[in-house]
């Protein structure tokens, strides 16, 4: 039987399509480099995984179109793998090797009403599979 790992991350890490192209980019790498500090933090604990299976639910007082489902999880996702320096130095570990469709083997985005903006979020089921 396989584990599934569920990993919170608070909206504010995770901006929609609309808000990333009209952010300046200097803004865009500062917030890149806090989600990725965040999701460090957030995936201690979870071994190194192959092939996975990703759920993934956005938990918004507004509703998100589906483009925007996605886009927001790219900076959670780009934290969950290994990080290189331009050198091709490892920069940081993930559980995951990379993001890419042999890794990430199914995704399924979902919407789900938040009722409050304090419990705005996403949610990422992560399942190995063989």
């Amino acid at each position: 039987m396989t584990d599934t790992y569920k990993i919170e991350v608070p909206i504010k890490h995770c901006p929609s399509l609309n808000k990333l192209l009209s952010m300046h980019y200097r803004t865009r790498q500062g917030m890149k480099s806090v989600a990725f500090t965040f999701m460090k933090q957030a995936i201690k604990g979870v071994p190194r995984l192959g092939k996975v299976k990703m759920v993934v639910e956005c938990h918004s007082c507004t509703q998100r179109d589906y483009d925007n489902l996605v886009v927001g999880g790219k900076f959670a996702i780009d934290g969950m793998r290994d990080r290189f320096h331009r050198s091709g130095k490892l920069k940081s570990t993930g559980f995951l090797a990379d993001d890419d469709m042999d890794t990430i083997v199914e995704r399924d985005f979902s919407w789900v009403k938040a009722h409050h903006r304090v419990d705005e979020k996403y949610i990422f089921y992560i399942t190995e599979v063989e």
